[in-house]
């Protein structure tokens, strides 16, 4: 096992792919390779994104469902706060006109 993981760290090739992809990706990309490695890195790997997930997604719920918007439906605002792509806001500004005042 040691030796593998001593073949892993010396490729370049994967070294250039692990510095570019997130860590379940890489892990998932050299399965057929390194089988045995990769299923102890995903077995550590995996339980700790699904619990920080799952923390911030109680977080979220619970700043969106106070007393005041109970009645609103959650899942749209839920979605939106829990989503990794960024808004490109810049966009959004110029297809709205400004409004004018008298």
């Amino acid at each position: 096992m040691e030796n593998k993981l001593l073949e892993l760290a010396a490729d370049e090739r994967l070294k250039m792919s692990f510095e570019t992809t997130s860590l379940a990706s890489f892990w998932i990309k050299v399965k057929a390779e390194y089988p045995e490695l990769t299923e102890i890195a995903l077995k550590t790997l995996f339980p700790f994104p699904s619990t920080y997930l799952c923390e911030t997604g109680f977080s979220t719920m619970s700043v969106i469902k106070t007393k005041y918007r109970k009645s609103m439906d959650s899942h749209s605002p839920l979605h939106v706060a829990l989503s990794s792509i960024e808004p490109r806001l810049d966009k959004l500004t110029k297809k709205q006109q400004a409004h004018l005042s008298y």
